[in-house]
């Protein structure tokens, strides 16, 4: 048994829950304690929002197939919000084939076949 299943406030996610594209809104709150502070998270479709422990701002247009998908995250004081499209994973695969740095050798090896 790992260790997160060892936790007494660990709850299995339901397949209308899944972490990729959740079909009903899923929220989640953690208490403050010695060492963390209180958070939450709120994931719905492709809308997620989770709190932060850092003072921050950032607006970004994201085409990231391998973790967030296509769309725009932003970062506000104490807040993380992102609204994105995920992608299947074989996007994932042929957008680092095609955009990834290759050594010399792996370069030879593609364009000598």
């Amino acid at each position: 048994m790992s260790d997160i299943k060892r936790n007494p406030e660990y709850k299995e996610r339901k397949w209308y829950t899944n972490e990729i594209f959740p079909l009903l809104p899923y929220i989640t709150t953690r208490k403050p304690d010695t060492h963390n502070t209180w958070s939450f998270s709120f994931e719905w479709l492709f809308f997620k929002i989770w709190s932060r422990d850092s003072f921050d701002f950032e607006l970004a247009v994201v085409f990231d197939p391998g973790h967030w998908g296509i769309g725009v995250t932003a970062l506000l004081p104490y807040l993380r919000f992102v609204c994105t499209i995920p992608t299947h994973w074989k996007v994932s695969r042929v957008w680092s084939k095609w955009t990834s740095r290759k050594a010399k050798i792996l370069k030879e090896q593609y364009y000598n076949n």
